[in-house]
């Protein structure tokens, strides 16, 4: 169970410095969308609104992006961890019941 929770431990601080990279990303996007905007309001620029538009949408994806790392998943980490310790004892069932055992 401790090498589940190191192995849970690691994922959470993997997974931070990804949210971190990606919130600076969305800070970003959502300054350049502003000035776009404000840009495009003022000079009554239709071509630039859309191209907000679209920045706005990529804002959307950083964002699901960022809430897909937050949601933990652990099951996975859970089930390759069982399989592990299945293998571990069925090759040392093998070795006792071939002799092998030293």
């Amino acid at each position: 169970m401790n090498n589940f929770t190191n192995k849970i431990k690691s994922l959470k601080k993997n997974r931070d410095k990804q949210i971190k990279k990606l919130s600076k990303l969305l800070n970003l996007l959502v300054s350049a969308e502003w000035d776009m905007v404000t840009k495009s309001y003022e000079q009554n620029d239709k071509i630039g609104l859309s191209a907000s538009k679209a920045i706005a949408d990529s804002c959307k994806n950083v964002q699901t992006a960022i809430s897909q790392l937050i949601l933990a998943d652990f099951s996975e980490i859970e089930k390759s961890e069982n399989n592990a310790v299945k293998t571990q004892n069925i090759q040392q069932l093998k070795k006792v019941v071939l002799g092998k055992n030293k």
